[in-house]
Order: structure tokens, then sequence, then C-alpha cells
């Protein structure tokens, strides 16, 4: 919002002022621009725009509880944001924590690097495994948090995009 702000005082000093000021208004139509697709160019930022202030929500009203109960408060703030989710919020909360478990998502994000990032399957193997034990253990709780994001995506959008969003976790790029 304060963005658009300078867009338009930019805009208004350009205008009646000096034509200098056009160098602060396209400064400010770049960032605007770039902003929009930070949170809106691919369906998972979305939702994990929204889900990591939701989880910075549920976090301060859980607070002094269990992660848990932070992780089951999320998903009821996610169901209430319009996710169709089809089972319960603690049903969703130890799905996700058995998913973990298994490694659910590695094979998801193996397709998806295959079909997307033209990787070669024999030497993805040994980099998903090492990805995947640095990262994915229970007591990791930023990870936990995105997982349930992660089940957000796929109960809106599919599995494919559940995919691209945990392949761009575990590559530091949901931020």
């Amino acid at each position: 919002m304060i963005n658009f702000v300078f867009v338009l005082i930019s805009f208004v000093l350009t205008y009646y002022v000096s034509s200098w000021f056009s160098i602060f208004l396209v400064f400010f139509v770049i960032n605007q621009i770039y902003r929009w697709y930070r949170y809106n160019g691919r369906p998972w930022r979305k939702i994990h725009y929204k889900g990591m202030l939701l989880a910075a929500a549920a976090a301060g009203y859980t607070n002094g509880q269990s992660h848990e109960n932070m992780l089951i408060k999320l998903a009821s703030l996610l169901r209430g944001s319009a996710i169709p989710f089809d089972i319960s919020d603690e049903e969703i909360v130890a799905r996700e924590f058995d998913r973990v478990k298994k490694l659910y998502d590695k094979p998801l994000v193996k397709k998806y690097m295959i079909s997307h990032k033209n990787s070669d399957p024999i030497k993805l193997d040994p980099l998903l495994d090492e990805a995947f034990n640095k990262i994915y253990t229970l007591d990791n709780k930023s990870l936990m948090v995105r997982i349930i994001i992660a089940s957000a995506i796929e109960a809106f959008y599919s599995l494919d995009d559940r995919a691209e969003y945990v392949y761009e976790v575990i590559t530091n790029n949901a931020k």
C-alpha cells in the first residue's frame, strides 16, 4: 500500500513539478510489479504468503502452548481462509506429521524436478536424500509450518503445486 502511495506521489510530482521525478516513478512502478509477482506469481505463493502470516497469528494465539497446538490453529485459520480441507484440523496435523516420517514429498519432488527442471533421475536420488535428511525432521518447527501450508496448497490447487512448493522450501526459495 505504501509503495502504491509513492507511485501516485511520484506521478503527481513528475506531472506538475519536474520530469526528473520520473526516475522515482519508474523505480516505484518496477518495485510494485516485483512485489505483485513475488506474492502472486505462482499458485503456491498465494497460499504460502497468507499461510506464513496466519502461522504468525497462530503462534501468537497459542503462545506458551505446544507447537502441535499452533499447527492445529494454523490449519483452522487456513480453513477459515476458504481452504477446502476434507478432514478435521487435528487430523490434518497428524497426517502431515505421518507424511514427514514417511518422506511423502520426496517422490513428488523427484517427479517435479524431472518434469520441470530436466534433472537426471540417476543423479537426483543422492541429492534428494541429502536434502530431505537434512531438513525433514519432526523437531524442525519451521518445516512443519510449511508442511501444513503445503497441505493447504494440495487441497486448494493440486498435488503438482504441492510438489513445486516443497521443492521451493527445500531449495530455500519459499520466503
